[in-house]
C-alpha cells in the first residue's frame, strides 16, 4: 500500500521532526555518529504518519517515548529510506509487540507499507547480524518474510482487546 503525502502533510511532519530534534538536543541524545539528526526524526515521523493512514486511524504525535511506548496506537513503526530495505530489530525490542515497516519509495512524498511482524518472531538466527562500525547487533528481516495482513495487524492495536503491552 502506497501513502502519498501532500505539502501540508510534509509541513506537519517537518514540524513534528523539529520538535523531536529539540527534545533530543535538550537531553543530549545523539545518533551513532554522535550528532543529532533532524533527517532521521523527519523520516521517522513520516513513517509513523503513513502507518496511521495504513491502519485507518488518526496520527497522535508523541515526543520522548522512544522504547517506552509504541508509535501508533500500540504498534511500533520502523522507517527505512530504501524501498527494498530490511526491517531492523534490536535485542531490547519487546517480543510481544507488533512492528510495521514503512519505506520511502519516492523522494516526492510517497511511502510504502512493506509489511509487519511481531518483534519476537523476527529474532531468528538466520537474520542475526553482528554489529560493526558503531551499529549494535540486530536482526535484519527481509521484506519477503513480513506479513501484509492488515486485519491481523489491527488486532494488536491499543484497545483491540488483544494488546497486552
Amino acid at each position: 500500500m502506497i501513502v502519498a503525502f501532500d505539502k501540508s502533510h510534509i509541513k506537519t511532519c517537518r514540524e513534528y521532526a523539529r520538535q523531536r530534534m529539540q527534545y533530543a538536543q535538550a537531553r543530549g541524545w545523539k545518533d551513532k555518529n554522535q550528532r543529532p539528526s533532524e533527517r532521521a526524526h523527519f523520516i521517522g515521523v513520516c513513517g509513523e504518519y503513513a502507518a496511521a493512514v495504513v491502519l485507518g486511524v488518526d496520527y497522535e504525535f508523541t515526543n520522548g517515548t522512544c522504547k517506552t511506548e509504541a508509535d501508533v496506537h500500540g504498534i511500533d513503526v520502523r522507517t527505512r529510506t530504501r524501498d527494498n530495505a530490511r526491517l531492523i530489530v534490536r535485542e531490547d525490542d519487546p517480543s510481544a509487540m507488533a512492528v510495521m515497516l514503512m519505506t520511502v519509495c519516492d523522494r516526492r512524498g510517497k511511502m510504502r507499507f512493506a509489511g509487519w511482524e511481531l518483534y519476537g518472531d523476527c529474532k531468528q538466527e538466520q537474520w542475526f547480524i553482528t554489529g560493526k562500525n558503531g551499529w549494535r547487533d540486530c536482526w535484519m528481516v527481509p521484506q519477503s518474510r513480513l506479513s501484509d495482513d492488515l486485519t491481523h495487524l489491527r488486532t494488536f492495536m491499543r484497545g483491540s482487546g488483544r494488546w497486552t503491552i
